[in-house]
């Protein structure tokens, strides 16, 4: 009798183990929409004559992608505003042009504090900069941005050192 009641409780017991396990949801299919490391494709070209690195980032995924305000080069306000044009908040460690091994770290830049529940939302995402799915985003960063180096493309052509953090939006 007690191998019977034993043997009963233990199949009672794998059964309700298989049946709340396959009642849990799937990880996967909660998880936010993730971005391979190779979806979005930055590319930075030098252009001497204009005095200026040009920056694109392309979005080949099937979801929207997002920057940090700060983390994306500011657009030419044509003078309306505060933050020049080119800049990055605080990224002089990160964000560098590199002549002939010598490094010239962008100006620090303070463009300020974003409070999500005090600014318009963008796509329904506050604080970031959305970049749709099959898009692409330009921006420049002048050569003036980087002290010094003006002077150093006579030494060779500058490589822009530019890798901003991109990530699903959620």
């Amino acid at each position: 009798m007690k191998i019977t009641t034993l043997a009963a409780f233990g199949a009672f017991s794998l059964l309700a183990a298989c049946a709340s396990t396959s009642a849990l949801p799937d990880d996967t299919a909660m998880a936010p929409p993730t971005i391979r490391a190779a979806d979005p494709q930055i590319d930075t070209r030098t252009n001497v004559a204009a005095g200026v690195f040009e920056v694109s980032l392309y979005n080949p995924s099937d979801v929207p992608v997002c920057i940090a305000d700060g983390d994306w080069p500011s657009p030419d306000f044509l003078g309306k505003e505060a933050t020049p044009s080119g800049s990055l908040n605080m990224a002089s460690q990160s964000v560098y042009a590199l002549v002939a091994g010598q490094r010239y770290p962008i100006e620090d830049e303070n463009i300020g504090y974003c409070d999500p529940s005090a600014t318009d939302l963008v796509d329904g995402h506050a604080c970031k900069m959305v970049i749709a799915p099959g898009t692409t985003q330009r921006a420049v960063i002048p050569f003036a941005r980087f002290p010094g180096l003006m002077q150093a493309t006579s030494m060779g052509l500058p490589e822009l050192n530019y890798s901003p953090q991109v990530t699903a939006c959620q």
